[in-house]
């Protein structure tokens, strides 16, 4: 079985939220809009640890990198979700749905684009989840 290759594209770094576009990267094809919160990793390089780089607690998106994901329980949402691990500085990082960035946590939020800075429901939480299973729950997601 192909390990499920997904790539997260950062498109509009605004200063209260970031816009980008998730691919399968297996396909080519872009599956859904993404919501993040405010990009602090400012030089690309994977981690928090440079000036001016500092965390702000579920108000930061995570670093850029490539990350294993794999689908499990989460015990805040009741439900199997696709969970980005060994991120760093980060804990319980999912990808799921809401609204605005205020509702990420610093986890990508994944629907449709329906204004700037906010998102619409298309169920691509759930199809994430079965898209990544019918991989065998391997895969891994790049951060650009």
């Amino acid at each position: 079985m192909v390990m499920l290759k997904l790539k997260l594209l950062r498109i509009n770094l605004h200063k209260e939220y970031t816009e980008g576009v998730l691919v399968n990267e297996n396909t080519n094809e872009i599956l859904c809009d993404t919501l993040e919160d405010v990009v602090r990793d400012r030089n690309a390089d994977g981690d928090l640890n440079d000036d001016d780089e500092n965390k702000v607690y579920a108000r930061t998106a995570i670093p850029y990198d490539t990350y294993p994901i794999e689908v499990t329980w989460s015990p805040k949402f009741q439900m199997d979700m696709v969970l980005i691990k060994n991120v760093k500085h980060f804990t319980g990082i999912r990808m799921h749905w809401g609204r605005t960035a205020e509702q990420s946590a610093g986890c990508p939020l994944v629907g449709e684009k329906q204004a700037d800075g906010i998102l619409r429901n298309s169920d691509m939480t759930n199809k994430l989840v079965k898209l990544l299973l019918e991989h065998g729950n391997e895969g891994q997601i790049t951060i650009e």
